[in-house]
């Protein structure tokens, strides 16, 4: 089962005072925060477990984890925090 849990903000910023490299960072630090806020509740989750109720109706103690993303290479190289040019994955 897949469900989406959030969008995330696109920055329209005026680019002609910031370089390059700042608007960049600006951006993955935008990028990093709202993933932040929007994971939040599921590491607590992950860590400390939570009340779930499975598809038999039984409640069980469970620790969610994100098991899948959906990116295109350049957005994984900003998740993982790798150079463009390279592998996330390895």
């Amino acid at each position: 089962t897949v469900v989406l849990i959030a969008y995330l903000p696109i920055e329209k910023v005026d680019k002609k005072h910031l370089t390059d490299k700042q608007w960049r960072t600006r951006t993955q630090r935008i990028f990093h925060e709202s993933m932040r806020v929007v994971l939040e509740p599921l590491i607590e989750a992950g860590k400390q477990g939570t009340f779930m109720a499975g598809a038999d109706g039984a409640v069980r103690h469970v620790h969610p984890i994100l098991a899948s993303d959906v990116s295109d290479y350049p957005e994984q190289c900003l998740i993982t925090c790798t150079k463009y040019g390279t592998c996330p994955r390895c």
